[in-house]
């Protein structure tokens, strides 16, 4: 019960979804995992976000999971016709510094929802769809909470904003309906 109501609200909170911000996206996620596999980068973008101390080879070995994880990234970045200029040295991604610190990286959806103006108690967020993953942060009375990833299981990662400021982000399995929202949107 994700994609509820108002949708162009959602566009104007969550900001304009274009096919340039999801290849933005999906680069940072596919790259993320071959750095943390030890992967030495050789484009300025891939220094400029994930440096190249403690990398140990061009070839790493990615687990089950993180190879299956950037197949489909690559056949996503394909239907998008991503072509990333790595010659750059950024990204238009909202949240990059928060994101970096996921234990498991989150996949752009195409689509999004929000909730908000939260009513509920609080809901702690983590960093990777595990009960018993390191709390990142939290969501708090009145917050807006942007789902615009893919749902790992009955996990959803998550974007908080208290007003316009982003203040958070991480993992959640929370169970919600739209009588938790002043509004939706998405």
């Amino acid at each position: 019960m994700r994609h509820l109501l108002l949708p162009a609200l959602a566009l104007l909170l969550a900001g304009p979804a274009t096919a340039g911000e999801h290849c933005d996206e999906y680069w940072f996620t596919r790259n993320a995992l071959f750095a943390r596999a030890g992967y030495c980068f050789s484009s300025p973008l891939g220094q400029a976000v994930f440096g190249n101390e403690g990398c140990t080879t061009k070839s790493p070995k990615l687990g089950t999971a993180e190879a299956a994880k950037v197949k489909h990234i690559l056949e996503l970045e394909a239907l998008d016709a991503c072509a990333i200029n790595t010659k750059r040295t950024s990204l238009e991604i909202r949240g990059l510094e928060m994101r970096k610190t996921m234990k498991v990286l989150p996949v752009r959806d195409v689509g999004g929802s929000a909730c908000i103006g939260w009513k509920g108690p609080p809901v702690t967020l983590r960093n990777a769809p595990s009960t018993s993953a390191e709390a990142v942060g939290e969501i708090g009375l009145g917050d807006q909470i942007n789902f615009e990833f893919e749902r790992e299981g009955s996990w959803d990662f998550v974007f908080i904003y208290s007003g316009l400021q982003l203040v958070s982000s991480g993992w959640t399995n929370m169970t919600w309906s739209p009588d938790a929202c002043e509004s939706v949107a998405g």
